[in-house]
């Protein structure tokens, strides 16, 4: 839901905010206090790491950029970014600071603006998360999916597979051809058993939708056309190193209407999103409404 949300307050996706929290963030990671002048002292934070003009990096300003699992080399490079990207990052800034009026320096005004833009857009979450149920029927969803088919015109071609990947040496590759064109149960649970130990890549999941684009990245296809594939076909193709096996339970091609299940989760959150939309718009009513009562403004002639 939260990624919904943002769309309510566009002021904190404006460039110029997302510039100010990297200001912020490289201030914090420095811990040079910029908006009040205070200095680390290097007794403090471990030595000093480099300076520009009065402005230091310090060990401690270092905690936490490098895991344990990297290796030296890898360690090392890693520092040395970070430091240099401090130092760019630092001599830009001061440049700015020394090119621009006191007038073009003050940002009082926009800092003020996006704290309250911040502040009103926790609080809201915060309604939405204690009063507003995220819980959506599947009979909505049905309801949205019919009314707005439009909406869910395919742009690429979708498919309903089932793959596989194995080495050519692996066991009983004559079975697994025979499983996965089976539409027994049984041979289902046989192929899926041989998969779990046996093959490289497999989806077994034929109830699944997947964009031709990401069958092809898995299992190589002579064509990303789905002019050339039609439901209950199956493809078999093999290189130096590996087998691939291909079944097409159902295709659906551009240009027609996405299926329900594919379009289940965009569903699911468009009406989250409308339903806190009109939440939010009740509440904001009722705080008006409340201030009036209680004569929390006045309007000045």
């Amino acid at each position: 839901m939260k990624k919904y949300l943002q769309n309510l307050l566009p002021i904190i996706q404006n460039k110029a905010f997302q510039l100010l929290l990297s200001l912020l963030f490289l201030t914090s990671l420095t811990g040079c206090k910029y908006l009040n002048g205070e200095k680390k002292a290097e007794s403090d934070h471990g030595k000093t790491i480099a300076t520009v003009g009065d402005v230091s990096l310090f060990e401690a300003d270092l905690d936490g950029i490098i895991n344990s699992f990297v290796s030296h080399e890898d360690s090392v490079r890693i520092r040395k970014n970070f430091i240099d990207n401090w130092i760019k990052d630092e001599l830009v800034y001061q440049k700015a600071l020394s090119n621009l009026t006191k007038t073009e320096k003050d940002k009082t005004k926009e800092i003020d603006n996006y704290y309250r833009a911040l502040i009103t857009y926790e609080y809201e979450n915060k309604l939405i998360k204690q009063q507003l149920s995220d819980e959506i029927t599947e009979d909505e969803i049905i309801e949205y999916y019919e009314k707005n088919n439009d909406q869910f015109i395919l742009q690429k071609c979708i498919m309903q597979v089932i793959f596989i990947k194995l080495k050519n040496d692996a066991p009983d590759i004559s079975k697994v051809k025979q499983w996965y064109l089976s539409d027994k149960n049984a041979d289902h649970d046989l192929l899926f058993q041989y998969c779990l130990g046996n093959v490289e890549l497999f989806n077994l999941d034929d109830e699944k939708w997947f964009f031709i684009d990401d069958v092809k990245v898995q299992i190589p296809l002579k064509s990303a056309d789905c002019i050339s594939y039609h439901n209950n076909m199956s493809i078999e193709s093999s290189d130096s190193l590996f087998t691939y096996l291909l079944r097409i339970k159902k295709i659906k091609k551009e240009g027609g209407i996405s299926p329900i299940e594919f379009e289940h989760e965009r569903i699911k959150q468009t009406i989250l999103h409308k339903k806190s939309l009109e939440f939010l718009k009740e509440v904001n009513n009722q705080i008006y409404t409340d201030g009036i009562k209680k004569k929390h403004f006045k309007i000045y002639e």
